[in-house]
């Protein structure tokens, strides 16, 4: 007689059942094995019943995040159309909230920074600030602010504010000036006293709580009313004598030409509404110098004389550059400098004063400085979201190209631009010069070709258009100006872009710098806005990257692209400490061609560098599961472990279909009575194309479920044992350490918290061979276990290990029973099967079976 141990494995399919090892088990349903022994899973803590706190049928539920934050948990769902705060947690308790928060599509992904909710929709990023106990979205930051920035000139005589007796008559004589001391003190006192006397370029931008800025406007160019010019030359030639001068006499002065700069801003309840994201509207300048220490001041204009009593005066205009020069330098112009602000809280109302500019521009360049813009103005969203070390990453992006900056944008708020009067609307006429459909055309060659993007704006008084007009995008080329008065009555424009040198824009600058106008004289205008053109790019490779702290924010230089494929998913190989987690682990990206590893950077670089680590491609983005050291995903071989830079399949004994092998009616009955399915017939790779996953830290166990199936998967990691659980499983909501599910029922369970009863369980070996393809006669089977509750064990014997008959069976109630015995078997068989269940409440260890059997040998004779 021999006798045999054999330990109790996990499910096992990848071997024939004539070569399978002993103990390893054709299912094994709601039993953990630990500390060597198998034990009944218990029901999980149910924490409350789905979708019952909030209106609204059920057949659209989805438990989407729980959005953990310094002093509050919350618990955000979906139903009906509509996001809900559905849950919260009060003194370590959940209590039921039910507030909706917005109406929206049902989002892609759904992250978190901080107290901002990031919620990725087909269309848009969408986020929400919980402050003050409630959910606000954050409308759209990108909402244009409507402002007017206008010049009125300043000093005593009208035009000078400033004179300075000039005693070098020789350096004035000619038409050659040198720029000197007087010249540079004249500019000096009209800057200290926040005075502009030079053209410049103004822009505005939205300066987020974290002081990065977004949005940066047109650059709007400005000129004094009397031109280019910042000085004068006056000289009086006296008649006779007078005030100390005889005849013949000449007095010179130089004189400064200034303005002050007054804004108009109208009300804006959007940008009211997001204050607590963006502080204020900051104002920037950019000076067009109008001298350096080697410029020479040339006259524009001969001295034009008029008679006064005694003397005759006579004014000339000092221009500092030849006029292609001065167009020249406002192009290069790129380094705008903050000279105001306006807080977003006073935007509830109109906004109209002066430009605080004194102090500030006799030291212009001291004051922070505008950093370019990043495509902010562009709305992107992603297929895949991810957060780590408080940035947000998007994966495989569209990005819908800004419309751009609209006709009213670019009108000019004053009736005198650059010493010519502009056109005004007639008051007597109530419809003149009122645009009642306008439209700005750009196009910009992109990587797929030309887009075309339409601006819009209506119902505002046209005066002209500023000679400076600009996209902020270096690869636009042409811009249509189109303005509709009237019904039919329109004016037309077109004009060749030019990339900036120094900022992210395409530009136009009239050669003139005169206002761009023409009169409403051409009819048949149009009568609709057309339609944009290739205006989304997708780049399926790109991963942007916010900045810390700032979902709201993507820097140019944190886009990567990510070989040749798509972006699947993102992970990081450490435990999600928090939901903003910091580490220095690389990031994982999934893409359709492999696994890249991307390395944490130092400084102000987010990634230093990124290789391929693997060509294993991910088969579902919701496989893809952080554990301790490592990262789970689905593939086409099955559920992949990511460590480091190997990878290794820990679903191989789980490859190919259950094999065939028919019980006889007695245990299906025994499962029945007890509620158990083991009919697994589907083979696990199908199971893993509609599967998601997720790692119970507690235990050390992969989650792997589906919401077609009434069954999931669990993958021991430190057994590397396979078991299943009986349930449907619809959703799986990460939450370390915690693992959440919600069942078909609409329960939300708490994997991680087995508090009720042992769950029914059951298990049954492959066809056990004990001592190969030879016939054996058991005479006695020993379950190393102990038992109590309900149990009902059996013994199967086969002759060709497919059929099956029940040749023993021991059941009943026990009371901390040790060990379940088997009697002799009398007949003789080459393959064997153990099966055993237990009812739900029993207390049961398996420890494995001890197994004394005879070996038959048929002898024939000769």
């Amino acid at each position: 007689m021999t006798v045999k141990s054999i330990d109790l494995g996990g499910i096992t399919r990848h071997t024939a059942s004539e070569m399978s090892a002993d103990g390893e088990m054709h299912d094994v349903v709601n039993l953990r094995k630990k500390y060597g022994r198998y034990m009944p899973a218990k029901e999980n803590e149910v924490l409350f019943v789905a979708g019952d706190a909030i209106p609204g049928t059920k057949d659209d539920y989805r438990m989407l995040y729980i959005h953990d934050n310094s002093g509050y948990e919350h618990w955000i769902s979906y139903c009906g159309g509509a996001l809900y705060l559905e849950m919260e947690k009060e003194g370590g308790e959940l209590v039921a909230v039910g507030e909706k928060i917005a109406d929206i599509d049902l989002p892609r992904e759904v992250k978190s920074i901080g107290n901002i909710l990031i919620l990725v929709t087909s269309s848009d990023v969408l986020y929400f600030l919980y402050t003050g106990g409630h959910y606000t979205q954050i409308q759209d930051i990108r909402t244009p602010l409507d402002i007017q920035f206008t010049t009125e000139p300043v000093g005593k005589d009208v035009y000078y504010p400033h004179l300075y007796r000039y005693d070098n008559i020789a350096k004035v004589e000619n038409d050659d000036t040198p720029v000197d001391g007087k010249i540079l003190q004249a500019l000096s006192d009209m800057k200290s006293e926040g005075f502009v006397g030079c053209q410049c370029l103004l822009r505005y931008a939205y300066r987020l709580y974290d002081g990065s800025y977004i949005c940066q406007s047109q650059p709007v160019l400005l000129v004094g009313s009397e031109g280019m010019q910042s000085l004068y030359l006056d000289r009086y030639e006296y008649y006779g004598d007078y005030d100390g001068h005889s005849a013949g006499d000449n007095d010179w002065y130089y004189g400064t030409y200034a303005y002050k700069i007054k804004m108009d801003v109208a009300k804006n309840d959007v940008l009211y509404s997001t204050r607590e994201v963006i502080e204020s509207v900051d104002i920037f300048m950019a000076e067009v110098s109008p001298y350096d220490y080697t410029d020479r001041y040339h006259l524009g204009e001969p001295f034009i004389f008029t008679d006064e009593p005694d003397k005759k005066r006579g004014l000339s205009k000092y221009y500092p550059f030849a006029h292609e020069d001065r167009v020249q330098k406002i192009a290069e112009t790129a380094d705008f400098r903050l000279v105001d602000s306006i807080k977003t809280s006073s935007l509830n109302a109109d906004v109209s004063r002066e430009l605080d500019l004194k102090g500030k521009l006799d030291n212009l360049l001291q004051q922070d400085r505008l950093p370019d813009d990043e495509f902010s103005h562009n709305t992107v969203t992603a297929n895949s979201a991810f957060t780590y070390n408080s940035r947000l990453h998007l994966g495989d992006i569209a990005t819908k190209l800004f419309s751009g900056f609209t006709p009213k944008d670019f009108n000019i708020g004053q009736s005198r631009f650059n010493a010519v009067d502009i056109p005004l609307p007639s008051p007597a006429v109530a419809d003149s010069n009122t645009v009642a459909l306008s439209y700005i055309e750009t196009y910009i060659k992109t990587d797929l070709g030309d887009a075309v993007v339409v601006s819009r704006a209506e119902g505002f008084r046209l005066r002209g258009i500023n000679p400076y007009l600009s996209y902020p995008d270096s690869r636009a080329y042409k811009m249509v100006v189109v303005c509709l008065c009237g019904e039919r009555d329109y004016v037309r424009f077109e004009f060749e872009l030019k990339p900036n040198e120094f900022l992210n824009s395409a530009c136009y600058i009239n050669p003139t710098l005169d206002p761009i106008w023409k009169a409403f004289a051409e009819p048949g205008g149009p009568v609709a806005y057309p339609e944009e053109r290739n205006a989304v790019e997708r780049a399926t490779n790109k991963l942007k990257v916010s900045a810390l702290d700032s979902p709201f924010v993507f820097p140019a230089e944190q886009t990567y692209t990510v070989g040749n494929g798509q972006i699947i998913g993102m992970a990081s190989a450490t435990a999600a400490l928090s939901q903003g987690q910091f580490g220095q682990f690389p990031l994982y990206v999934f893409t359709t061609e492999g696994i890249w590893a991307l390395e944490t950077g130092t400084g102000e670089v987010v990634y230093a560098s990124q290789s391929p680590v693997s060509r294993d491609v991910c088969s579902s983005p919701s496989s893809i599961t952080p554990l301790d050291s490592a990262v789970a995903f689905a593939s086409g071989k099955g559920l992949m472990l990511l460590a480091g830079s190997r990878t290794s399949c820990l679903s191989e004994a789980l490859d190919g279909k259950p094999a065939a092998m028919y019980l006889p009616g007695a245990w299906t009955e025994a499962l029945g009575l007890h509620g158990i399915d083991c009919s697994a017939a589907d083979t696990f790779l199908h199971y893993l194309g509609s599967a998601r996953a997720g790692f119970s830290y507690s235990e050390k166990e992969i989650y792997i479920t589906s919401g077609e199936y009434d069954y999931y998967y669990v993958y021991g990691v430190d057994t590397g044992l396979w078991s299943r659980r009986d349930g449907c499983i619809t959703a799986l909501i990460d939450h370390y350490p915690a693992l959440y599910a919600v069942d078909s029922p609409g329960r939300v369970l708490d994997l991680t918290s087995e508090s009720g009863a042992a769950r029914a369980a059951a298990w049954v070996t492959r066809p056990l061979k004990l001592s190969g393809q030879a016939y054996k006669r058991l005479s006695r089977s020993i379950l190393r276990s102990l038992v109590t509750g309900e149990v009902d064990c059996f013994i199967f014997g086969s002759s060709d290990g497919v059929a099956f008959q029940l040749v023993n069976r021991v059941s009943g109630s026990v009371a901390g029973k040790r060990d379940i015995v088997f009697g002799r078997v009398v007949k003789s068989y080459k393959y064997f099967v153990y099966a055993f269940v237990s009812g739900g409440g029993s207390e049961v260890e398996i420890n494995g079976l001890d197994i004394s059997f005879d070996d038959i040998y048929n002898t024939i004779l000769r």
